[in-house]
């Protein structure tokens, strides 16, 4: 295995575990969301806010694109 890659992996086991936990969790709570308003897609219930299920979202994709620049960063 290269080297950068290990390097990679094990940040990820400790470094950055806090912020893959947190991202789990919201994403986690997004799939719990979706799942109710499947479930219930027919009925006319809305369970999930639509600006909740928006701003999870928007803060997932900010989140994650931060973590992408800092491990691409670190690999190369």
């Amino acid at each position: 295995m290269h080297l950068h890659i290990k390097v990679a992996l094990q940040q990820l086991r400790g470094g950055y575990s806090d912020t893959m936990q947190h991202l789990r969790q919201q994403l986690v709570d997004f799939a719990s969301l979706i799942e109710l308003e499947l479930d219930f897609a027919e009925e006319d219930v809305e369970f999930a806010n639509r600006e909740k299920l928006t701003s999870l979202v928007e803060g997932l994709l900010i989140e994650i694109r931060r973590l992408q620049k800092v491990l691409s960063k670190e690999m190369y």
